[in-house]
């Protein structure tokens, strides 16, 4: 069974990408999910923005936007709005940039091309490792 349908709660996520059809297609695969797309960022600045404002639980962020790369971000993100967890979706595969997202607060990394499931199950098993945390403490 896959884990998105062990699932009860909904979840809130931005999508950060300056790609309009990655966008469009995002949303198209969490419509039917029970993941909430509650805002689209096409930079750091936007998302911060977004984020003070919508809060949501997940920030799905591409490594390379205008302005500031994924990196700054996701340190601003960790560091400002701690409870927003971060997932990096990017084509740069390089080991030194899943090391340096994994060091600044990411809970996970994704590559593209991504599957929809592929997509989907990243972001619930976000989700779940939170509820596994609280039941633990």
């Amino acid at each position: 069974m896959p884990i998105f349908n062990l699932m009860k709660k909904d979840i809130r996520i931005l999508i950060v990408e300056d790609s309009l059809f990655l966008k469009e297609m995002l949303c198209c695969i969490f419509k039917e999910t029970g993941i909430h797309v509650v805002g689209l960022a096409s930079s750091g600045e936007e998302a911060l923005s977004k984020i003070e404002t919508l809060k949501p639980d997940i920030a799905l962020v591409d490594l390379v936007l205008p302005g500031q790369n994924g990196i700054v971000l996701i340190k601003k993100i960790h560091h400002f709005y701690p409870k927003t967890k971060v997932i990096i979706c990017s084509g740069l595969k390089h080991e030194q940039f899943i090391l340096e997202s994994e060091l600044v607060g990411t809970v996970d990394f994704i590559s593209k091309p991504f599957k929809s499931d592929e997509m989907i199950e990243v972001v619930f098993s976000a989700t779940i490792e939170e509820k596994q945390e609280m039941m633990a403490s």
